[in-house]
Protein backbone atom coordinates (compact mmCIF):
# COMPACT_ATOMS: atom_id res chain seq x y z
CA UNK A 1 0.00 0.00 0.00
CA UNK A 2 2.71 2.52 1.01
CA UNK A 3 4.73 1.66 -2.38
CA UNK A 4 1.66 2.37 -4.33
CA UNK A 5 1.44 5.65 -2.42
CA UNK A 6 4.20 6.61 -3.32
CA UNK A 7 4.45 5.72 -7.03
CA UNK A 8 1.27 8.33 -7.24
CA UNK A 9 2.90 11.02 -4.92
CA UNK A 10 6.46 10.44 -7.83
CA UNK A 11 4.05 10.49 -10.70
CA UNK A 12 2.10 13.76 -9.39
CA UNK A 13 4.62 15.36 -8.87
CA UNK A 14 6.52 15.05 -12.10
CA UNK A 15 3.60 16.19 -13.98
CA UNK A 16 2.69 18.82 -11.72
CA UNK A 17 2.60 22.10 -14.01
CA UNK A 18 5.21 24.43 -13.59
CA UNK A 19 4.55 28.15 -13.75
CA UNK A 20 7.42 29.83 -16.18
CA UNK A 21 7.57 33.65 -16.13
CA UNK A 22 9.07 35.59 -19.09
CA UNK A 23 12.55 37.42 -18.14
CA UNK A 24 12.45 40.83 -17.43
CA UNK A 25 14.37 44.07 -17.31
CA UNK A 26 14.35 46.56 -13.83
CA UNK A 27 15.24 49.72 -13.19
CA UNK A 28 15.20 51.16 -9.51
CA UNK A 29 15.36 54.70 -9.47
CA UNK A 30 16.45 55.38 -5.82
CA UNK A 31 16.94 58.68 -3.80
CA UNK A 32 19.99 60.46 -3.42
CA UNK A 33 21.85 59.01 -0.28
CA UNK A 34 22.92 62.75 1.33
CA UNK A 35 19.77 63.75 0.73
CA UNK A 36 17.50 61.16 1.93
CA UNK A 37 19.47 61.29 5.11
CA UNK A 38 19.32 65.16 5.78
CA UNK A 39 15.78 64.88 4.96
CA UNK A 40 15.12 62.10 7.90
CA UNK A 41 17.33 63.81 10.38
CA UNK A 42 15.15 66.92 10.26
CA UNK A 43 12.33 64.53 10.54
CA UNK A 44 14.07 63.30 13.96
CA UNK A 45 14.99 66.38 14.96
CA UNK A 46 11.58 67.77 15.50
CA UNK A 47 10.09 67.33 19.21
CA UNK A 48 7.40 64.54 19.38
CA UNK A 49 8.47 63.09 15.51
CA UNK A 50 10.41 59.87 16.33
CA UNK A 51 7.32 57.73 16.17
CA UNK A 52 5.92 59.57 13.31
CA UNK A 53 8.83 58.87 11.45
CA UNK A 54 8.74 54.82 11.67
CA UNK A 55 4.93 55.89 10.69
CA UNK A 56 4.88 58.54 7.99
CA UNK A 57 7.57 55.47 5.96
CA UNK A 58 4.63 53.41 5.19
CA UNK A 59 1.42 56.92 4.78
CA UNK A 60 3.76 59.00 2.91
CA UNK A 61 3.91 59.46 -0.95
CA UNK A 62 7.53 58.03 -1.66
CA UNK A 63 9.66 60.24 -3.61
CA UNK A 64 10.62 57.59 -6.08
CA UNK A 65 7.05 56.26 -6.84
CA UNK A 66 4.90 57.33 -10.15
CA UNK A 67 7.52 58.34 -12.76
CA UNK A 68 7.07 56.53 -16.54
CA UNK A 69 9.23 54.45 -18.51
CA UNK A 70 8.89 53.49 -21.87
CA UNK A 71 10.67 50.36 -23.60
CA UNK A 72 9.89 48.94 -26.60
CA UNK A 73 6.60 50.11 -27.03
CA UNK A 74 5.43 48.96 -23.27
CA UNK A 75 5.23 51.67 -20.52
CA UNK A 76 5.51 51.38 -16.73
CA UNK A 77 5.34 53.23 -13.77
CA UNK A 78 7.28 52.97 -10.80
CA UNK A 79 6.23 51.80 -7.62
CA UNK A 80 6.60 52.67 -3.94
CA UNK A 81 10.32 51.13 -3.70
CA UNK A 82 11.18 52.43 -7.56
CA UNK A 83 11.14 50.10 -9.56
CA UNK A 84 10.17 49.80 -12.83
CA UNK A 85 10.08 46.68 -14.62
CA UNK A 86 9.21 45.54 -18.18
CA UNK A 87 9.14 42.29 -19.74
CA UNK A 88 12.62 41.88 -21.96
CA UNK A 89 11.95 42.02 -25.58
CA UNK A 90 15.82 41.98 -27.10
CA UNK A 91 18.25 39.27 -26.20
CA UNK A 92 22.22 41.67 -25.82
CA UNK A 93 22.16 42.63 -22.43
CA UNK A 94 24.00 46.17 -23.70
CA UNK A 95 21.17 48.64 -22.59
CA UNK A 96 20.25 52.56 -23.55
CA UNK A 97 18.55 54.81 -20.82
CA UNK A 98 17.38 57.97 -21.87
CA UNK A 99 15.99 61.03 -19.05
CA UNK A 100 13.86 63.20 -20.45
CA UNK A 101 10.30 64.80 -20.52
CA UNK A 102 9.77 65.20 -24.25
CA UNK A 103 9.34 62.52 -27.20
CA UNK A 104 7.35 62.23 -30.27
CA UNK A 105 6.24 59.40 -32.29
CA UNK A 106 7.25 58.71 -36.59
CA UNK A 107 4.36 57.08 -37.56
CA UNK A 108 4.41 54.77 -40.88
CA UNK A 109 0.71 54.48 -41.03
CA UNK A 110 -1.92 56.33 -39.28
CA UNK A 111 -2.21 54.81 -35.44
CA UNK A 112 0.97 52.73 -36.15
CA UNK A 113 4.52 53.74 -35.03
CA UNK A 114 7.56 53.16 -36.30
CA UNK A 115 9.62 54.45 -33.72
CA UNK A 116 9.58 57.43 -31.14
CA UNK A 117 12.66 60.60 -31.69
CA UNK A 118 14.17 62.86 -29.11
CA UNK A 119 12.46 66.29 -29.32
CA UNK A 120 15.10 68.68 -30.80
CA UNK A 121 17.00 70.55 -28.57
CA UNK A 122 15.25 69.23 -25.50
CA UNK A 123 17.05 68.28 -22.37
CA UNK A 124 17.69 64.93 -22.81
CA UNK A 125 20.24 62.62 -20.63
CA UNK A 126 21.96 59.32 -22.24
CA UNK A 127 24.02 56.52 -21.23
CA UNK A 128 24.88 53.28 -22.40
CA UNK A 129 24.84 50.39 -19.94
CA UNK A 130 27.29 47.79 -20.77
CA UNK A 131 28.76 44.66 -18.58
CA UNK A 132 32.10 44.49 -18.98
CA UNK A 133 34.65 41.65 -17.17
CA UNK A 134 37.40 43.19 -14.50
CA UNK A 135 40.64 40.52 -15.20
CA UNK A 136 41.75 41.15 -11.65
CA UNK A 137 38.80 39.85 -9.58
CA UNK A 138 37.31 37.93 -12.31
CA UNK A 139 33.43 39.74 -12.19
CA UNK A 140 31.37 41.08 -14.13
CA UNK A 141 30.53 45.09 -13.97
CA UNK A 142 28.06 47.53 -15.00
CA UNK A 143 29.96 50.01 -17.40
CA UNK A 144 28.46 53.35 -17.66
CA UNK A 145 28.84 55.60 -20.13
CA UNK A 146 27.25 58.49 -20.80
CA UNK A 147 26.46 59.89 -24.70
CA UNK A 148 25.85 62.25 -27.04
CA UNK A 149 21.80 61.93 -28.66
CA UNK A 150 21.83 60.41 -31.81
CA UNK A 151 22.46 62.78 -34.89
CA UNK A 152 19.26 61.56 -36.07
CA UNK A 153 17.00 61.99 -33.10
CA UNK A 154 16.36 58.06 -33.11
CA UNK A 155 15.62 56.41 -30.22
CA UNK A 156 17.52 52.71 -30.03
CA UNK A 157 14.59 49.73 -29.31
CA UNK A 158 16.73 48.48 -26.52
CA UNK A 159 16.64 51.93 -24.92
CA UNK A 160 14.39 52.72 -21.72
CA UNK A 161 13.01 56.12 -21.58
CA UNK A 162 12.57 57.78 -17.89
CA UNK A 163 10.47 60.16 -18.17
CA UNK A 164 12.00 62.87 -15.70
CA UNK A 165 13.70 66.01 -16.02
CA UNK A 166 17.52 65.42 -16.47
CA UNK A 167 18.31 67.98 -14.03
CA UNK A 168 17.37 65.89 -10.93
CA UNK A 169 18.42 62.23 -12.21
CA UNK A 170 21.68 60.80 -13.49
CA UNK A 171 23.72 57.26 -13.17
CA UNK A 172 27.25 57.35 -11.02
CA UNK A 173 29.34 56.28 -13.59
CA UNK A 174 32.13 55.97 -11.03
CA UNK A 175 30.69 53.68 -9.05
CA UNK A 176 31.59 49.56 -9.43
CA UNK A 177 27.88 47.90 -10.01
CA UNK A 178 28.21 44.17 -10.25
CA UNK A 179 26.56 42.66 -13.52
CA UNK A 180 24.77 39.36 -12.96
CA UNK A 181 23.99 37.67 -16.47
CA UNK A 182 21.41 35.90 -16.40
CA UNK A 183 17.46 36.13 -18.59
CA UNK A 184 16.84 38.89 -16.40
CA UNK A 185 18.39 42.37 -16.37
CA UNK A 186 18.36 44.07 -12.92
CA UNK A 187 20.31 47.72 -14.00
CA UNK A 188 22.51 50.11 -11.70
CA UNK A 189 20.33 52.27 -9.44
CA UNK A 190 19.08 55.72 -11.34
CA UNK A 191 20.05 58.65 -8.77
CA UNK A 192 17.07 61.07 -8.32
CA UNK A 193 18.05 64.44 -6.58
CA UNK A 194 15.57 66.90 -4.56
CA UNK A 195 13.57 69.08 -6.59
CA UNK A 196 12.44 65.91 -8.67
CA UNK A 197 8.39 65.87 -9.26
CA UNK A 198 6.64 62.73 -10.85
CA UNK A 199 3.51 65.06 -11.61
CA UNK A 200 5.59 67.07 -13.90
CA UNK A 201 7.93 64.56 -15.08
CA UNK A 202 5.10 62.71 -16.83
CA UNK A 203 2.55 65.48 -17.90
CA UNK A 204 3.76 64.89 -21.57
CA UNK A 205 2.32 61.58 -20.77
CA UNK A 206 -0.87 63.23 -21.75
CA UNK A 207 -0.58 64.06 -25.11
CA UNK A 208 1.41 60.54 -26.13
CA UNK A 209 -1.04 58.28 -23.66
CA UNK A 210 -3.40 57.10 -26.39
CA UNK A 211 -0.46 54.87 -28.20
CA UNK A 212 -0.24 52.92 -25.31
CA UNK A 213 -2.37 50.35 -23.56
CA UNK A 214 -2.12 49.08 -20.05
CA UNK A 215 -0.34 45.68 -19.20
CA UNK A 216 -1.46 42.83 -17.78
CA UNK A 217 -0.39 40.00 -16.49
CA UNK A 218 -1.69 36.52 -18.28
CA UNK A 219 -1.11 33.15 -17.83
CA UNK A 220 -1.09 31.04 -20.64
CA UNK A 221 -1.01 27.11 -20.82
CA UNK A 222 1.56 24.55 -22.92
CA UNK A 223 1.85 21.34 -22.93
CA UNK A 224 4.25 20.79 -19.99
CA UNK A 225 4.00 23.86 -18.43
CA UNK A 226 2.10 27.37 -17.93
CA UNK A 227 3.69 30.43 -18.68
CA UNK A 228 3.49 34.13 -17.17
CA UNK A 229 3.44 36.32 -19.74
CA UNK A 230 2.56 40.13 -19.58
CA UNK A 231 0.57 41.96 -22.72
CA UNK A 232 -2.09 44.72 -23.16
Amino acid sequence: MNIKKLYISVTCFCFWPIIKAEPIIQLNIVEDSAEKAIRIKKKIEQKGSVGKVGFNHFVDASPVAGFFGMYAGMLAMSDNAGSIRFQRKHTEPVMYIAITQDIVPIMRIENTVHHWQFVPNAAVLFYKLEPKIDKEKNKLFWHIQEMEVPHNLIIPAEAIVVFANPTYCYFDITAAYVAYINPNIFLPPLISKKGINAIKSSLHLLSIRHFFAPLQPVIRTGQKAYRLIVQP
